[in-house]
């Protein structure tokens, strides 16, 4: 039979490195993300708490890349942020946590403004409106730490985390091949692909609302 869930994440040991801790967490980010996109697994059907890491690490590198700005431009996959929030709640990151949340308050109140201005080619005024969200940030890391190293501990604490010496140096394609596809992938990617179509045109709205809706449940 089948396997309908992953209880373990297997990496090779060969990517531990106490001095640079964010080669660890991406590669469990690959990993959760190959599992969900193209294996077919749900987060609630993976270890506990690796979903949630996935969205943490997608915000942190979205952040790396363009600040939060850049983690505007996700398309139609805004709800992450309300669950990376579930992450930071669970770790007591509280600060982490609020800003996050404020963050994802900001798009939903200032979602027609932001896409009025950058229709109108106006990015540095747009720009401007996500600087304190990175200001925030900046006294988060420089007060409490790299958020790096936060995840690498909470990683090296997982018990779901096996860390295989046997394994050769990790490549995307050989974590491809180490995961077996969920029983239900096919029907799975085909009724999102019927969602993608039937939202063609508003993906971006639709995904706020969306969010909105996703908050005011967790509110109930």
């Amino acid at each position: 039979m089948e396997s309908t869930r992953i209880a373990e994440i297997r990496i090779s040991s060969a990517e531990l490195d106490d001095e640079h801790p964010y080669n660890l967490c991406n590669w469990v980010e690959i990993y959760v993300g190959i599992a969900m996109r193209e294996a077919g697994y749900r987060s609630e059907e993976l270890p506990e708490g690796a979903g949630d890491f996935f969205d943490v690490m997608r915000y942190y590198g979205e952040w790396n890349n363009g600040g939060h700005e850049a983690c505007f431009d996700i398309g139609d996959e805004l709800e992450a942020w309300p669950r990376a929030s579930r992450f930071f709640g669970r770790l007591g990151l509280d600060d982490r946590k609020a800003l996050i949340d404020d963050f994802t308050q900001f798009l939903i109140a200032n979602d027609e403004q932001l896409t009025d201005l950058y229709e109108a080619e106006e990015e540095e005024a747009a720009r401007a409106l996500f600087h304190p969200f990175d200001d925030r940030f900046w006294e988060i890391e420089k007060r409490d730490g790299k958020l790096a190293d936060t995840l690498y501990q909470w990683l090296r604490a997982q018990p779901w985390l096996v860390l295989d010496p046997t394994a050769p140096p990790l490549t995307a394609q050989r974590l491809r091949d180490a995961i077996p596809d969920h029983p239900q992938a096919q029907a799975r990617k085909e009724a999102k692909a019927r969602r993608n179509l039937a939202e063609h045109g508003g993906a971006a709205r639709a995904s706020l609302l969306r969010l909105r809706d996703f908050l005011l449940d967790r509110r109930k």
